[in-house]
């Protein structure tokens, strides 16, 4: 059946975003002492890993219930 999702990829998913939330002040302390060292391009884009980590789980539980 087409949008289904299954119980598994929901468990999946919820045990991945728990991950990224425990780990996002580490993740911004990494970025930080990156940043204060490198190129505004490069500082940009460390910035921008956890908003495209949460954007990655939502496309991968959505390609999951196809």
């Amino acid at each position: 059946m087409r949008g289904e999702l299954q119980l598994v990829d929901a468990i999946m998913g919820f045990f991945v975003l728990v991950a990224v939330i425990a780990l996002a002040p580490y993740i911004y302390q990494f970025i930080g002492m990156v940043s204060s060292e490198s190129d505004p391009l490069t500082a940009l884009l460390m910035q921008l890993i956890p908003p495209l980590l949460l954007i990655a789980l939502v496309i991968s539980v959505g390609v999951s219930g196809r």
